[in-house]
């Protein structure tokens, strides 16, 4: 939008799609710089009268998807992303022969971009390690670490209180629960990607008990008639 300065316009930078970035407020609506663009009377690009960038040094600094909440004026990727800070350097002037770069002269004008930074990805995948690190694995091959499982251990293990779905809870004789890393400090170690199951399965033990108690019903019946015939067969003999 122009100003009401000759030569000026108002200029906002925004991310597309918005929900790409956060800034200090913890908002999502996409805007990453306003200000000016300045341009001297010939139409080239005036550092003096721009605001919207640095007059030395015009570059967009967004913060990685991890870090702090931003200060006032600054944004980061939004940590869906998993994306590292990124410092995006601008050639709005051109080349020293005074081709290319932003003008305010109605003529043909290209540009090109050259990226060195990671490209976007979305979330593909939660993996959880046996040390308990629960990490987000993202299309674009960044790995982020999200949390930590920390495994309780009690003075009194026999002591936990017997709830439903063989669980168990803290009580007085347990005593008093210690959060610790898996595979430290007693704590045992975490099995990712298996399911706990009951150990007992009623209807298959059940099944496998009436087969055993048949197989030997039958097995008895056999030595009862290898018995018999063996009396038969001395009885003869005699």
């Amino acid at each position: 939008m122009r100003s009401s300065t000759p030569n000026q316009w108002y200029a906002e930078l925004v991310a597309v799609p918005a929900s790409d970035v956060t800034d200090g407020s913890g908002l999502s609506d996409g805007q990453i710089a306003t200000g000016t663009i300045g341009f001297t009377s010939t139409g080239q690009l005036d550092p003096a009268t721009t605001t919207i960038f640095s007059a030395t040094d015009p570059s967009i600094a967004i913060g990685a998807s991890d870090a702090a909440t931003p200060a006032a004026g600054a944004v980061n990727w939004s940590s869906s992303l998993g994306v590292a800070a990124q410092t995006i350097s601008l050639n709005l002037t051109g080349s020293s022969s005074g081709t290319g770069g932003i003008t305010q002269l109605d003529s043909a004008n290209s540009q090109s971009i050259t990226t060195n930074g990671t490209a976007f990805g979305s979330l593909s995948s939660i993996a959880v390690s046996d040390s308990g690190l629960v990490t987000a694995v993202y299309s674009n091959g960044v790995s982020q670490n999200l949390a930590q499982v920390a495994i309780a251990t009690f003075p009194n293990p026999d002591g936990m209180s017997a709830v439903n779905d063989n669980a168990y809870q803290v009580s007085q004789s347990s005593g008093s629960y210690t959060l610790d890393t898996p595979g430290q400090g007693g704590a045992g170690s975490i099995d990712p990607f298996n399911l706990e199951g009951s150990t007992v399965d009623l209807s298959s033990q059940l099944t496998s008990l009436i087969t055993s108690q048949s197989a030997y019903s039958a097995s008895s019946k056999i030595i009862t008639t290898a018995d018999q015939m063996m009396q038969d067969l001395l009885q003869i003999i005699q």
